[in-house]
């Protein structure tokens, strides 16, 4: 399956012209659109937007803070909201792998399939496929199977420091070692774009990535789909802006995305399976 997918996006190299999914898609989403609609109402709606419809019109002074705290990965839809919504999933639906698939494709259109989370639904299909043909396909190949076919899909993504970073990320999260651990292990792993080692972008991960993940998207979740329950999430949200704005400011800066990163990605590869 790995071979067969460097040689499909090896062809798919030749022939760039050709595109599978139209970019006309991404114009006329209307699942899009009528999830704007939805939260556009609502006293959060740039917030709303950004966690549930993929928007990156968020508020300049919302978006300043989760950067200067390093934490913007959290307010933009990314491959980690998959993972804050399967857990919501298993909690409400057991054992409904069909349900939770469909409602993992239809959350990454409504966001427009930006390179994490394409990543990631891409990855969730390939685990859904081989449990129910029985096939074993480990973590570090499906991410690696996985971000092969988002290239094949869409070759201009070479080109995409969001992708890169959120490969990376899940290679690191890979690693069945401590929560802090892995915060640490993800910072390492992302030395080469961050350029630094920000020990208070680890410490905001680790503190408000817990509770962004089991306490604020959750309830950040009802309030989307309940309109009528948005004031729990509004004042939520407002203690959380006031708990951040009193953080350590992260210092890690992100470099520009060039074809010069993939050997490192690959060559990561190459290391987790040298360590089996």
């Amino acid at each position: 399956m790995i071979w067969f997918s460097f040689a499909i996006l090896f062809a798919r190299f030749f022939c760039t012209d050709f595109q599978i999914i139209s970019p006309e898609f991404f114009e006329k989403n209307l699942f899009h659109r009528q999830c704007l609609e939805w939260v556009s109402y609502r006293e959060l709606a740039n917030i709303y937007a950004g966690l549930f419809c993929g928007s990156t019109q968020v508020e300049e002074t919302t978006k300043a803070l989760f950067k200067q705290t390093g934490l913007y990965h959290l307010l933009v839809v990314s491959g980690a909201h998959l993972v804050f919504l399967e857990n919501i999933i298993d909690r409400a639906l057991r054992g409904r792998d069909k349900t939770k698939l469909a409602t993992f494709i239809l959350f990454s259109v409504v966001c427009q399939l930006n390179p994490p989370i394409a990543r990631a639904l891409l990855g969730q299909v390939f685990k859904f496929v081989s449990a129910k043909n029985h096939l074993f396909i480990n973590d570090e190949t499906r991410i690696l199977i996985s971000g092969l076919w988002c290239l094949i899909l869409f070759p201009q993504w070479i080109l995409s420091l969001s992708l890169l970073l959120s490969w990376m990320a899940s290679l690191a999260l890979n690693y069945k070692i401590a929560t802090w651990k892995k915060h640490f292990l993800i910072a390492l792993y992302l030395l080469p774009f961050t350029q630094t080692l920000s020990a208070a972008s680890i410490f905001n991960n680790l503190i408000f990535g817990f509770v962004f993940e089991w306490v604020l998207f959750p309830i950040s979740f009802a309030c989307f789909v309940l309109p009528g329950f948005s004031n729990p999430g509004n004042l939520l949200w407002q203690g959380s802006q006031v708990l951040m704005a009193h953080l350590p400011t992260s210092d890690a800066t992100f470099a520009a995305a060039t074809t010069n990163y993939w050997p490192y990605v690959f060559l990561f590869h190459l290391f987790h399976r040298l360590k089996r």
